[in-house]
């Protein structure tokens, strides 16, 4: 802690280690979000992967099958794309808030 306050409330210098520990912590949350959506996306190609074998091991109707593959691919990628944008702004909201309690008690 930088400029550690002596202050009436034994509490302050806690809740100070506390932010300060949740400002170093950012970067690698973030990181580690952004790992797990690379993670998450590898894992759909790799299920698309054997559905597509899988497609065409039993089907006649190639065109068919390339198509609802395509479609597959498309919604995956959708869907991995949201819950990655939904994950960030959820960790940006938390941080953000801790920033906000952190203005308020330094007032």
């Amino acid at each position: 802690m930088k400029d550690e306050k002596k202050t009436s409330n034994p509490f302050d210098n806690i809740f100070d280690f506390y932010f300060e520990q949740a400002e170093k912590a950012e970067p690698q949350v973030k990181q580690g979000i952004e790992d797990w959506f690379i993670l998450c996306d590898k894992v759909a190609e790799q299920t698309i992967s054997l559905q597509n074998n899988l497609f065409t091991s039993t089907a006649d109707k190639k065109s068919n099958n390339d198509n609802v593959i395509q479609q597959s691919k498309s919604l995956a990628k959708v869907i991995i794309a949201t819950q990655k944008e939904l994950a960030l702004s959820m960790t940006d909201f938390a941080f953000k808030g801790l920033q906000t309690l952190k203005n308020t008690k330094n007032k």
